[in-house]
């Protein structure tokens, strides 16, 4: 977990990223989170189902380099983005 100001970025566990993009409001719900206005459309969908998932599934890649990263704006309780890196440096 990363904690600025206004932010405070998590890394997604596996499970999560599964919840994600599951269902629109679950996630937030279970990090006691207020709804926003998130939604996973494509072509971001299919990367996490076809390259993050699998990724984190192998126990060999480090999961800070494949996971999904939300921050969340500790003011508004909400989710305000998101972001992922391709992989270790």
């Amino acid at each position: 977990m990363i904690e600025t100001e206004r932010l405070t970025i998590i890394p997604l566990t596996l499970e999560q990223v599964r919840v994600h993009i599951a269902d629109r409001y679950r996630l937030e719900e279970s990090l006691g989170l207020k709804k926003g206005h998130r939604e996973v459309v494509e072509p971001l969908l299919s990367i996490i189902r076809y390259f993050t998932i699998p990724r984190l599934q192998d126990g060999s890649n480090d999961p800070l380099y494949h996971t999904m990263w939300l921050a969340i704006d500790r003011k508004k309780q909400q989710f305000d983005a998101e972001a992922k890196f391709k992989g270790e440096p």
